[in-house]
């Protein structure tokens, strides 16, 4: 996301704070940390750089997913440039899981920092 400073017309990447749920680290847990570590180098590229350096795509209802390699996260915006990552899952098929997407929206909503 492009943000445009008003003072010097200077266009800047806007940087992120991104956390993870408990439930999205069980579900590392579950995965091969081959995966998690491009996963890690996509977290750490948003918050040093910003979002349009990973693919991303919203999927709706609020929630985004990261694609990194063949790990899918999660995730949805929250106050002052948060990022909360809900849902961490191994590609299996074309399509995000509806499943999934519900149970992510259901954790953005009910999460407090």
């Amino acid at each position: 996301m492009l943000q445009k400073s008003k003072k010097y017309g200077i266009i800047k990447y806007m940087k992120y704070t991104v956390i993870k749920t408990k439930e999205a680290i069980k579900d590392i847990s579950k995965i091969n940390s081959d995966f998690i570590e491009d996963l890690d180098e996509d977290i750490e590229l948003i918050e040093t750089e910003g979002l349009d350096f990973v693919v991303s795509r919203p999927l709706g209802n609020q929630v985004f997913e990261i694609k990194s390699n063949r790990v899918r996260a999660l995730f949805g915006f929250k106050e002052n440039k948060l990022i909360v990552i809900t849902v961490i899952y191994l590609k299996k098929t074309q399509k995000c899981p509806r499943d999934l997407i519900l149970k992510a929206k259901k954790l953005l909503d009910n999460w407090k920092p």
